[in-house]
Formats: structure tokens, sequence, C-alpha cells
């Protein structure tokens, strides 16, 4: 059969790329495979076992996401590290599920062959077989393009109370078998009331449906205390349909507090805990009771547009008096009140966007409490306060971007803080997160983040322009000494901020906001040397804590500048330690 030039042309063409085709899939059924390895398979109780996600044959990783899950029952997580330099967040823990990012920056080139992704550390807790699994694998080129791979995988370790099973008792069998005695059951034995569990008060309706609960001094000697944390717990007892309980507390026991302890208040309708600090300040030498009332009401007192953004929502509200004095707007100067709340998670609800309202006294504006957290193990809301005012609500505000998909690592603080409104978008529903952020804007996330914008606060550097943006913001933190400026005079205000400056700011704000930085870390970066001097014990502190992380191989980088995505995760990640 005679075939003429063209056809023969499209034959070559179609059989070329048919073989290509082919050696393409054969080439892309040998790469980007993933699996994980364990350091061992047999340990203790309170032995370290390393895990690590690994890879075979990558091309052109530049990002990745892992996620993995874990028999919380027997393991603990202790760290998660990055085996490729990048810069990464702790891992996202949700129960017994665990999710893990990297990225690179800037023009840093892509990872290929054979990589190891990530190292996982755990600690044995209880005997039994843990398994672990690799869920999913996420991947991004140096352009952005995404390749999931949905592994399963999972690998079993045996964990034993000792190292090695302890040999089995010996016995002779010449010996007569020892007489077996029956327990003595005459007198039954006695237990000692657990010092850990807080007593029970009893709440006693009064004439107003109102459930009454009065602490005692000999309550107090039988409180269950915490030594770890300082906190004196009450539990109080009360019908599951009351909405309103009043717990009155002799002002003699707080007087006789230690300082900087804590009382815990727990009932079924919100748990309160108070520094003892505070309530020091708030009696008198002849005060003699201190009330707590909380109630609970649904959303009829409040406006069409309240409701709209409340929905179905429980209405909290709270009063302090002393001697039937309440106690308005009086602060110490720090979030001396914690409050805890019940929430239920509804279905397709992220929890970093679960957010608490506080609502004025006559029911039509609403201010966001900017600390509060949902923990969906305790399925409870946590705030804190300064003092008490008006009314409190959860509310669900679901918010994104279209562009923050390729930082997932980010994702969740980006939304989080959008949610409370401490940040905003660029317009068009795209926030721009590797885009520089300046000085300007990142001391202006972190005062919005708590709340420590004084509108009377002035500053004379002199490229802070009044009635700016950023003015007032400036001010306050130069006032507060969270910023000193540079040596010129001048603030910085369109500078891109480097990543020691956004350290020191961020680690200046959390001591002002006695927030406790702990850590046991005692990694050094390699690059320490190239740390300015004022910057040194920021960056440290601020590592040890899992606040800032390096940038790979050791290094933090600390002239480098920051992105809007990387600040994000700063503020957010003190702003969850409040």
């Amino acid at each position: 059969m005679k075939i003429n030039r063209n056809a023969k042309h499209i034959l070559t063409a179609v059989i070329i790329i048919g073989i290509l085709f082919f050696a393409y899939t054969l080439n892309k059924a040998d790469s980007d495979s993933f699996n994980i390895t364990t350091s061992t398979s047999n340990t203790k109780i309170g032995g370290k076992l390393t895990i690590a996600v690994t890879g075979t044959n990558v091309v052109s990783l530049y990002a990745y996401e892992v996620n993995l899950t874990f028999d919380e029952g027997l393991l603990n997580l202790i760290n998660v590290v990055s085996n490729i330099e990048g810069y990464s967040i702790p891992a996202q823990i949700n129960g017994n599920k665990v999710k893990f990012a990297m990225t690179k920056t800037g023009d840093k080139p892509p990872e290929s062959g054979d990589l190891t992704l990530c190292t996982l550390t755990f600690e044995a807790k209880a005997t039994g077989t843990a398994v672990v699994t690799l869920d999913s694998v996420k991947i991004m080129d140096e352009i952005l393009n995404e390749s999931n791979y949905f592994i399963n995988e999972s690998i079993t370790i045996n964990i034993s109370k000792y190292e090695t099973p302890p040999p089995p008792p010996t016995t002779d069998p010449t010996l007569p078998t020892p007489p077996t005695t029956e327990p003595d059951i005459s007198t039954p034995p006695t237990t000692e009331p657990d010092p850990t569990l807080p007593p029970m008060i009893e709440a006693v309706l009064d004439d107003n449906g109102i459930a009454v609960a009065s602490i005692t001094t000999d309550d107090f000697e039988a409180a269950a205390y915490n030594e770890k944390d300082k906190i004196i717990y009450f539990k109080i007892q009360a019908a599951e349909d009351v909405n309103c309980i009043k717990v009155i507390i002799p002002a003699e026991e707080v007087r006789a507090m230690e300082e900087d302890k804590l009382l815990k208040i727990d009932t079924h309708l919100a748990v309160v805990t108070f520094s003892s600090n505070y309530l020091k300040k708030i009696i008198t030498p002849s005060s003699e009771n201190i009330e707590l009332t909380i109630s609970k009401s649904n959303t009829e007192e409040l406006l069409w547009n309240i409701k709209d953004i409340i929905g179905n929502n429980s209405i909290y509200t709270f009063n302090l008096s002393v001697d039937g004095v309440l106690v308005n707007n009086f602060s110490n100067g720090e979030k001396a009140i914690i409050i805890e709340v019940g929430y239920k998670l509804k279905p397709g609800e992220d929890l970093h966007k679960v957010i608490v309202y506080n609502i004025d006294d006559n029911n039509n504006e609403l201010a966001i409490e900017k600390n509060g957290m949902f923990d969906a193990d305790m399925e409870k809301v946590r705030f804190c306060l300064p003092y008490f005012s008006g009314k409190y609500a959860v509310a669900y505000i679901d918010v994104t971007f279209n562009d923050i998909e390729n930082v997932l690592w980010a994702k969740e603080s980006i939304e989080a803080l959008a949610a409370r409104g401490i940040i905003n978008g660029i317009g068009d529903g795209a926030f721009n997160p590797n885009g520089n952020v300046t000085r300007a804007e990142f001391i202006k996330m972190l005062m919005e983040a708590f709340d420590l914008v004084d509108e009377t606060a002035e500053c004379e550097f002199s490229d802070v322009k009044e009635g700016a943006w950023y003015y007032r913001a400036i001010a306050s933190a130069w006032k507060l000494g969270i910023v000193k400026g540079k040596g010129d005079g001048t603030f910085g205000v369109s500078e891109r901020i480097s990543r020691e400056d956004m350290a020191v700011m961020a680690y200046r704000t959390a001591k002002l906001a006695k927030i406790k930085l702990e850590g046991s870390g005692t990694d050094v970066f390699e690059d320490r040397e190239q740390i300015s001097a004022y910057a040194i014990e920021a960056v440290e502190t601020m590592h040890r804590a899992g606040i800032i992380s390096g940038v790979g191989g050791g290094r933090f980088a600390p002239k480098d500048g920051a992105t809007r995505a990387q600040a994000a995760i700063i503020v957010y990640r003190i702003l969850s330690l409040v």
C-alpha cells in the first residue's frame, strides 16, 4: 500500500506521541511516590521515636503539605520539623489529625530527587499497638502547579511497659503451694477524697428563679487546688434548665489569697476564672462578699441586624458586684478574667472562624473580642477580658480570600485574623499573601490584635503623619515601648519589615500582654552572629516558644524581609496564647 508523504508524517507523529506518552506514564508511575518510615517498631512508655515522611523521584518541589493520623491515646506528638530548607509552621493538631506544611521563599530553587520532607517526633504514653498513617501529600512546583497524592500508608509501633518484658516469676515445683488467704471484707476500705476534684457547691433557687450558691470559708479549705497553674477551683451544681446563677464569694478569703493565683468558678452556663490580683483590687478591707452573676438568654431583645449576625446562638451576661454595688469598667491593665462558654461546631464550620462578639448595653453595637478561640476537644470558646461590659455571644464568620490556596501553611492564620477584623484584603477578594509587609502594616496588625491602640497617643517620628491610617497604632506602640524608631528620627513607615524587627515588635507586645512564652528548645541558629544585638533575646525566646521558625538549614535570615502571610502567622500564634 502506498502512503503519501503527509500521511506518513502524521502517522510518524502519532507513533512518536504514543511512545512519549507511554514513556511519560511509565516515568510518572515511578516518580512522586511518598511513604513513611519509623526509627523503631518497638518502644516502652516514655520512649521517643521518630517518623519520617519521604518522597522518591520527586520533581520540582517548592512547597508541600502532609496530613497524618496517629493514635492520640498511645502517642504524644512532641514536634515536627521540615528536612527541606524553607518557611514552615508548627504542626496543626486537631484530635488525632496532624497537618504540616512548608514552602520555599523568594527565588530559592525547587527540590528534586529522593527527599525526606519532614520528621515527626512522638513519645509513647500507654501500652498497646500504635498506628501512624500517612493520609495524603500535596506538593507544588515553583509556578505553584499543585499535585495531590492520597497515600493511606500505615506503620505500627508496639509499646510495652518495659523495654523488654520482665521475666516470669520462677517457682520450685518441689515446694508446696502456699495457702491462699481470703481478703478481709468485714470492714470496707476507706477512700480519701480526690484533692484534684473541685468541691460541689449546690445552688438553691430563690424567689426570682435565680440559682444562688454561697461559697463558705470551709469550702475554700476543701477546694481543689492545682499547684502548677495556681488555680482554686469550685464546681457549682444547679438544675440544667436554670438560666441565671449567682455565686457569692467571701471577701475575706479573697484577701487571704496569694498574688497571681486564679479563682475558677465552673457552672453549666459558663466557666469564669479571675486573677486574685484583680479581685483584691475591687474590694476594700471592710468588704464582705463578691457576687458573680451569670445569665444565658436568646436573641429576642436584639435588633434585627444584630440577630442576623449572631444567629441562634445564646447571649451571655456577666455581672460582678461587691456588697451589692456593681463593679463597672475596672481594669488593672491586663486581661484578668477568663470566660469559657459552650459551642458545638456546625457541619462545614472551621474552628478558627469561630469568634466572640461583645454586645453593648443598648443591644445595637457589636465589637469583636479578638482573643476568643474555640477548643475543639472541650467544645468551648475561651476569651479573656479586662472587665465585664455588656453582653457576649459566640458567632461564626465565614471569610476567606481567592489567592491563599497556594499558601496553605498560612491559610488558617490569614482567615482567623480576617474573621477578627485584624487584617483586610487588597480588594477583589484577594489578600496578596506573598506581598511585602511594611513596618507600619505589621505594627498596626499587632496593636489591633491586642486592643492596644490609644486614641490619645502621639509620637514625633518625622515620617509618621498625624491623621494617617497608621498614626495611632505607631504612636501607641511608641508610648508603650514596643517600638523605638530608627537612628535618624524616622520610624520607617514604608520600609519592608525585617524578620528580626518583626520578632522584636512581637516579643515586646507579648511581654506587655503578659503572655507566657515558654519552650524547652536549645537550638541556636547557625547565623546567630548576623542577628542584631537588640534582637537576639526576642528571636531566641520566640523561637523556643514556637512563634517563629527558621528558613531551613539551621538559619534564621534576620535581615530578610517578611511577607503578609508570614506576618499573619506570627500575630495569630501569639494571639492564640492569650
